[in-house]
């Protein structure tokens, strides 16, 4: 198995673990788990990027609010997202949330990234991991 260092993108497109929904109304895009969980709680790692946590302390969906000025696209795009990269990391001190959509932009794919940190003052476990849809 390959070792995924902190920071790293990696492309898992026989897993598609992840799964994605976008509400154009409201201009919010969540992105979570496959796999069945139990949710615990939300942490907001800013204003409009909100990382849900299960019952184990694992992040297991990630919220977007007006996802469309976050990754600076048309909300249409948003409709049209081919594929989703999500590296999360979390140490000690930090939540690291690394984003990468591949969306149609006027007839070609187009990659858009956002990179969001917060202070892990919630004493989450340490936890790296990349996710995927594709």
């Amino acid at each position: 198995m390959m070792e995924i260092k902190q920071g790293d993108w990696v492309k898992m497109k026989a897993d598609n673990c992840l799964t994605w929904t976008y509400d154009i109304e409201t201009d919010s895009l969540f992105i979570y788990r496959n796999e069945k969980y139990d949710y615990e709680t939300s942490l907001e790692l800013n204003v409009d990027v909100i990382l849900d946590l299960d019952d184990k302390g694992m992040p297991s969906a990630f919220e977007f609010l007006n996802a469309s000025k976050l990754f600076k696209v048309k909300a249409s795009s948003l409709n049209s997202i081919k594929e989703i990269n999500v590296s999360v990391s979390i140490t000690e001190k930090l939540i690291e949330l690394n984003t990468e959509l591949t969306v149609l932009v006027m007839d070609e794919f187009s990659q858009k990234y956002l990179f969001n940190m917060a202070a892990n003052c919630y004493s989450i476990p340490e936890f790296n991991e990349v996710l995927s849809f594709a």
